[in-house]
């Protein structure tokens, strides 16, 4: 694995007391982000190849996702590492051996196969479990990874499972080969590999997830897509769902994340987006058009969502 990629590389038995007071770690680590002392220990033994992160521009830092650090890893039985407050997010995947992972008040171990992903700034412990544990650690941060984690990982379990290798590591090597290139374009590509990764991760975690949207909530997207326009009441979609209100609501929300009331405040605001953008239909025209009984009501919603009136928001674009 990773054969065909320059690394540093260190071996040995290293305390973190003892690193922190190295001026070579200093060196090293100048431009990097690392996490505060105070809120990191940690004790490095056995083998290590790395990767620190490119220098890049604040606007760069700010719209992509960039690696803070690779590390591939085999950990003899006293390694661990410790911290909180660290802005980076970590992918850890295992290769051979065992580790544990304590994050959330929850302890996971970790065999051939298994991997997680969380969020730093929480406190969180791993280290290995038995003699060896074989194991890649991947920082990132930037661009929209917060928001990605935070939608989409942020309330599940971090621990995810690859029971074939080969697609995972292949898109991971095809990142760490495109950090360690000397190219103008290679921020944008770490950056849109980095989103196939997380993707990828996230297709692993919904397809162990066997829940299925119920037919009926299926139906009741199309219906009120159809039917956005029009005075949609919760008991008429109720009728139509053949269900109780109340579990018609608790249920559409499960799956698609919105009330139905907030479903259809927002299909009829994209769609008063798109009026806006397009035509020269006057807001309160576009307004009515999409569905709100009053201009007013129209207005509200809109600065609500975007921040700003129509008005604003049509000169801000033309």
């Amino acid at each position: 694995m990773f054969e065909h990629i320059h690394f540093f590389s260190m071996s040995g038995n290293y305390k973190s007391e003892e690193v922190l007071k190295s001026a070579e770690y200093h060196k090293t680590i100048k431009d990097v982000e690392v996490a505060s002392p105070d809120h990191l220990s940690y004790v490095l033994e056995g083998q290590s190849k790395y990767l620190l992160s490119h220098p890049m521009s604040k606007e760069a830092r700010k719209h992509l996702i960039y690696i803070q650090s690779f590390n591939y890893m085999i950990s003899g039985e006293k390694y661990y590492t410790k911290r909180d407050d660290f802005s980076s997010y970590l992918v850890l995947f295992t290769y051979d051996g065992c580790g544990t992972l304590t994050y959330n008040g929850t302890t996971y171990e970790l065999t051939k196969g298994d991997g997680f992903f969380i969020d730093c700034r929480k406190e969180h412990i791993y280290k290995t479990k038995g003699s060896s544990w074989e194991h890649s650690d991947l920082h990132l941060y930037g661009g929209n990874i917060s928001y990605l984690y935070q939608q989409y990982f942020s309330d599940q379990s971090p621990i995810f499972h690859f029971t074939s290798l080969a697609h995972y590591q292949n898109l991971l090597e095809e990142i760490v080969l495109t950090h360690s290139t000397s190219s103008s374009s290679r921020d944008f590509f770490v950056s849109t590999k980095v989103n196939q990764l997380i993707a990828l991760l996230y297709e692993n975690k919904t397809q162990n997830n066997t829940a299925e949207v119920p037919t009926y909530i299926r139906y009741l997207q199309q219906y009120i897509e159809h039917h956005m326009t029009e005075d949609l009441s919760i008991d008429e979609l109720s009728s139509f769902s053949n269900i109780s209100k109340y579990h018609m609501i608790r249920q559409f929300k499960e799956y698609t994340g919105f009330t139905p009331h907030e479903y259809i405040i927002r299909l009829r605001l994209l769609q008063a987006e798109s009026l806006l953008q397009m035509t020269d239909m006057p807001g309160y025209q576009i307004g009515l058009a999409v569905g709100f009984s009053t201009e007013a009501s129209f207005i509200k919603h809109f600065k609500k969502f975007f921040g700003v009136t129509p008005g604003y928001y049509r000169k801000g674009i033309s």
